[in-house]
């Protein structure tokens, strides 16, 4: 009797271990990893640690999200917005970075629109600043 009762338990193990191995892609999909770069008394800045990928031209990418601690209307908004998600790319060999796109949500999540396309213009890395604290991150 106590021999059918752990093959019983083995086979509710394999089956719990099987809806688990199911389970993890999707948990890796809807996960995100992000670092606090900054913060002040009106926004906090995070790097999406996710985002970080190399380019074919040997540059890093990366995804920042800047969070307004209340809701502003910029340029190419709809509505009002508390969160811009900024697309940046950054050349660690000569220590400078770029924007390349900015959307902005509201804080809700919603779409409330993009940035303007600005002209693309390297800026170098200055210490204390937030590229700064990413290039000693990913470079």
């Amino acid at each position: 009797m106590q021999r059918v009762s752990s093959q019983m338990t083995s086979k509710r193990m394999i089956r719990w271990l099987g809806c688990i191995a199911l389970f993890i892609p999707c948990m890796n999909a809807w996960s995100t990893n992000w670092l606090l770069l900054g913060q002040t008394s009106e926004h906090q800045v995070w790097l999406d640690t996710d985002s970080v990928e190399r380019l074919a031209n040997g540059d890093m990418a990366y995804l920042s999200m800047d969070i307004a601690k209340t809701g502003y209307l910029p340029a190419g908004a709809s509505e009002v917005l508390a969160i811009a998600d900024t697309r940046y790319e950054m050349d660690c060999y000569q220590a400078r970075w770029m924007e390349r796109s900015t959307e902005y949500f509201s804080d809700e999540g919603k779409e409330v629109g993009k940035a303007p396309e600005a002209k693309a213009a390297w800026a170098k890395i200055e210490d204390g600043t937030d590229p700064a604290f990413v290039y000693k991150k990913i470079c």
